[in-house]
């Protein structure tokens, strides 16, 4: 049962990783306790994945948060080269988003956001389809 578990999560997370219609899924977890050398001392709580819609041709970024937040935004300032290597900014210049090798990462603008927002981004660590489902079925976060 478990060889046949891992294969069908090996077929998905392939599915998943392919980015042909220029959409790439983020998961953010936060860490409920603190985060020392990457590593949380409590447990990593799931929040709401972001889709994000990347445009080459237009240089740009638009995102939803499904089921949540259904209108796309669109990111201001975009460099992108593709769906997994891309640069924007909020609209209002709150943060830097930034998509390195299929990695997500979100730089806070110190003077614009408040102490607990720049201390939740600190615990939050962005994760893909694959890890986020690892880690739904396993407990455990690399």
């Amino acid at each position: 049962m478990r060889r046949r578990i891992a294969w069908f999560m090996i077929a998905l997370a392939l599915t998943a990783c392919t980015s042909k219609s220029g959409e790439i899924t983020v998961h953010p977890l936060l860490c409920d306790g603190s985060v020392q050398n990457g590593k949380c001392s409590g447990k990593w709580l799931s929040l709401n994945a972001t889709v994000y819609r990347v445009s080459e041709d237009r240089q740009s970024v638009i995102y939803w948060t499904p089921a949540i937040f259904d209108t796309p935004m669109k990111l201001a300032n975009c460099v992108v080269r593709n769906v997994k290597n891309w640069q924007c900014t909020y609209q209002d210049k709150s943060a830097i988003l930034i998509m390195n090798a299929g990695r997500f990462t979100v730089e806070v603008n110190n003077q614009m956001v408040s102490a607990t927002t720049k201390q939740n981004e600190m615990r939050t660590r962005y994760v893909g389809w694959f890890q986020y489902w690892k880690y739904q079925l396993t407990g455990v976060l690399d």
